[in-house]
Parts: structure tokens; sequence; C-alpha cells
């Protein structure tokens, strides 16, 4: 099947833009260069906003329920769902047929379920998992029993790939940096940044707790991005321990930013420490392409990304962590050394083009 040949309907339940979302949306923009790609999502949001813009046409999927059920909650249990699920597969179903497209590519936990209904329905149609998750309990075991269904999974890591019992294809994540980054002018003689979604797996009371033991009044912490999925509550405690603990000086919540790479280029540092294992971690890929050098503690995919190109401690291990955060305000040989084999290490394997010839392969073969 060559790419001219190929109809893709890309297909994912979120219209905010988070980290998978992302992804997802460099992925569209550059196959839309040489294939005939689409996007079905739920109503309104960001995501469709920017594809739009990019001259992709957006199906939109009317309401459900389904849609905010939170990651790893829908098990084999859950038939309340079923009616729901088939409901929305059957209208993806419908623009399928109507437009002849011969992929669907989900990106997402319930974008996948409702892709295997599909498939089930029509069998001509190539489906394709893009896994972005690690998901424990019933949430595995039930993404375990569908995945006999799609054609391909590619999983963006390793750590993701181990999780399932059937052979997937890995295929790091990638990013593209914007052609012009005017990086923000923070206060701070060395700023640490802490980056991604406001979510309490994210681990941003731990950056609280490492920052916290940096008694340098020159070294400033900031926290980088939004509460995207429902999780005000876990911002109010950051906010609100951040003013317990007498440190409003020495960490700031920043929110989210369009111009987040404006803002990342201006940290001196990346720490990085989820709660639960990191399926791969774009904000580490991003700080090695901004010349940023990287902390991080060891769980999920975060050493299989990092490699060699950063400092990895042991999974909350937050006395290592802070021990290294000073090495580094002093010793620049070992800064410098960081910050050149990160660059190196995203040059070698981040980079989207690599990323978008892999895919090509993949969706055309």
């Amino acid at each position: 099947m060559g790419y001219y040949m190929v109809k893709v309907l890309f297909f994912t339940h979120s219209n905010k833009l988070s980290g998978g979302e992302r992804s997802l949306f460099d992925i569209i923009r550059w196959l839309n260069r040489s294939m005939d790609v689409s996007l079905v999502i739920p109503g309104e949001g960001s995501l469709s906003e920017v594809v739009e813009k990019e001259g992709v046409r957006v199906y939109r999927i009317p309401p459900s329920p389904v849609f905010n059920i939170k990651r790893g909650k829908i098990g084999i249990r859950d038939i309340f769902y079923a009616r729901e699920l088939d409901r929305i597969a059957g209208f993806i179903s419908s623009i399928i047929n109507r437009e002849g497209y011969n992929v669907l590519y989900t990106n997402s936990q319930k974008a996948h379920i409702i892709g295997a209904l599909v498939k089930l329905r029509m069998r001509r149609v190539k489906l394709i998992w893009h896994f972005r998750d690690i998901l424990e309990g019933k949430a595995g075991l039930l993404m375990n029993a569908l995945s006999l269904i799609p054609d391909t999974i590619i999983s963006i890591s390793k750590a993701v790939d181990r999780q399932f019992l059937r052979k997937t294809e890995v295929v790091y994540n990638a990013i593209s940096l914007p052609d012009r980054i005017k990086p923000a002018q923070l206060p701070g003689r060395f700023r640490i940044g802490c980056v991604g979604q406001i979510a309490e797996w994210k681990g941003q009371m731990n950056f609280i707790r490492v920052m916290e033991g940096i008694e340098d009044d020159g070294v400033v912490g900031y926290i980088l991005g939004g509460a995207i999925f429902e999780e005000q509550e876990y911002l109010e405690l950051l906010e609100k321990t951040i003013m317990e603990r007498g440190l409003e000086k020495k960490i700031k919540i920043l929110g989210w930013k369009d111009n987040v790479y404006d803002y990342f280029s201006g940290f001196d540092l990346l720490i990085h420490m989820p709660e639960k294992p990191e399926p791969f971690g774009r904000v580490i890929v991003e700080a090695m392409a901004l010349g940023i050098p990287v902390i991080a503690h060891d769980i999920g995919a975060v050493k299989e990304v990092v490699g060699d190109a950063g400092i990895i401690v042991n999974f909350r291990d937050y006395d290592a962590l802070k021990h290294r955060v000073k090495q580094l305000l002093t010793d620049k040989e070992l800064y410098e050394d960081l910050r050149r084999k990160g660059k190196e290490r995203y040059s070698e394997m981040f980079r989207i083009e690599r990323l978008i010839e892999e895919l090509k392969g993949i969706i055309a073969g």
C-alpha cells in the first residue's frame, strides 16, 4: 500500500493538549504532508483547534460520559458502558464507510477500546494502537485481552511493550521544536524546572520536597504545567504546601503556557520524579533538545530514555537527588558534558523525522 493510497483516520478521546495529544498533533501535522489524514475526536478543544489550523479535517463525536472516565478505570466488569461504547464505534464506522478510510489509528486507552469494536465490525480496516500508557490491575488485563484485535500495536518504549503478552512495535516518541524560541527571563541565578501536567502521579510534591532541601537562595524552582484533567484539588494542595512551608520565594507555579518552550528554555536544569511508572517522559526529551541537563529517579522508561545523557538516581532517593543538584551547581564541567550528551541523544534518537519515517512504514506496510 503506497503512501498516497492510504487514508488514515486518527482517533483520541481527549481534546486537550496534554503530553499524549501533543505527540499526536506532531504526528498528524507531519504525516499530513504525504498522506490523507483526518481526526475524529469528542467536542471542541485545543487539540482539534490546532489540527484544523493545519488544514486537517476533523470529525466531532457527540458528547458521551465514557470520555470522562479516568484513565485505568475501565475494566472487564464494566459492561454498563458496553452500549455507549458500541454507539461510538458505530459512529466512527459510518465515517470510515462513507469516506473510504482504510486505517484507523487510535491514540488513547478509551480510543483503543472503541477502535477494537470498530475492527470487529470492519475487518478490512487496518487498526493501529499507538500505546502510551503503563496500566495496572483490571485495566491492564482488559487491554491485554483486547490486544489480539489490532493489526499493530506501537509502544512508545520498552517499558510500555513489556506489559503486553503479544509482540508490539517499539517506536520512541519524538519532538519538533518551534523555529523560534524566546527564553523567558525568570528570576533566579539557577532555575530548576518541573514540567508536565499537574497530576499527583507526575510528582510535583516530590519536587517541592527536593527544592526545600536546596539552601542556596539563588536557586529557584518552577512548576510548569496546568491542571488539565480535573486535578484542581492537587494544584491547590501544592499551592498550600508551598505557603505553609514558607517556600513562596523558592518555588513558583507558572501554570500552563501556550508558548511552553519559551518558559522551558529559561530553565537551567530539569528534575523529573513521577510517582508511577513513566511510559516515556516527553519532557525529558524536550529538555535534552533544549540543552538542559536532566536529573530523574529510576521508574518506568526514565532510564531507557535518558541513557547516559542525564543523571539517574534510585526511585524516591531524595537525598541522592539533592546531592546531585548541588553537584551541578559547582561542577561546570559535568554540567556542560550533560548538556552536550543530551543534545546528541536527542539528535540521534528523538528527532521527529525519524519517528515519521518509522510510522509511514508501519501505516503503509
